[in-house]
């Protein structure tokens, strides 16, 4: 039997969901691997999972990549968004901001800015 390869799993093990209370500190980790400076507390990604949505890209069980929408009038606000660095280049960037888009549109925000 082979082993998936990141790409098949990418394509068959991966979903676009919610993120949930229990996902902070796995969000808080994945973001203090992405950026240069880590700044990440899983306390302070309570205010936005009260405050926002926070999509979670969900690999075979894995966070790998997370992003916060504000929604607000009839605009959608994609506050950030991160990957995890080993999987760049894979178009999950895009992914994740198609999914946010929709979901700015589902919730009669017909367009959204990305800060």
């Amino acid at each position: 039997m082979h082993e998936p390869t990141m790409t098949s799993l990418l394509q068959h093990a991966s979903r676009v969901r919610a993120a949930r209370r229990d996902d902070r500190w796995e969000i808080a980790a994945l973001i203090d691997r992405a950026m240069t400076m880590p700044h990440a507390d899983a306390d302070d990604l309570e205010d936005l999972l009260e405050g926002g949505h926070l999509l979670v890209l969900d690999v075979a069980g894995e966070i790998r990549g997370v992003a916060c929408v504000r929604l607000e009038r009839r605009r959608g606000h994609l506050g950030f968004l991160v990957i995890d660095p080993a999987l760049e280049g894979q178009g999950l960037e895009e992914r994740l901001r198609g999914v946010a888009s929709a979901l700015c549109e589902a919730r009669g925000c017909p367009s959204m800015d990305i800060q």
